[in-house]
């Protein structure tokens, strides 16, 4: 309950109608490069803090969110953006094996190329425009 990442949906609102956020993160891990994760979570805080990152000397920092009225819509359009970055960039995608140590996730990693291609799908998103995904 501390970090936010559980409620009950008898309580509360669950992850789908409650509020939420799709973010782009940079992560730093110990004798690589530079990495970036784009995602959604109702908390992008606790999910770098609590969920991501497996011990504090990986460097990690949110480098930008935008507000979604539910988490079903910031999945929904998530699930768009790596959609298309996928089609338009297959060879940025990071492997596993490169940071499974490191992060407890098992995709949606890219190289770090990638971040201004990110923000830029992340602004667009934050004007209110559609995003052509």
């Amino acid at each position: 309950m501390q970090t936010e990442r559980i409620c009950c949906g008898g309580c509360g609102v669950s992850w789908a109608t409650a509020p939420s956020f799709i973010y782009c993160m940079r992560f730093k891990i110990p004798d690589s490069s530079s990495m970036t994760k784009l995602g959604f979570s109702k908390n992008p805080r606790s999910r770098l803090h609590h969920q991501l990152m497996c011990s504090p000397e990986i460097g990690g920092t949110i480098l930008r969110t935008v507000a979604m009225s539910t988490g079903r819509a910031a999945q929904s359009l998530e699930k768009r953006m790596h959609g298309a970055l996928k089609r338009t960039h297959p060879s940025a995608i990071i492997p596993p094996a490169r940071y499974r140590e490191h992060l407890r996730v098992k995709s949606e990693i890219y190289e770090a190329r990638l971040e201004p291609t990110i923000l830029a799908m992340l602004n667009q998103l934050g004007t209110g425009a559609d995003l052509s995904v």
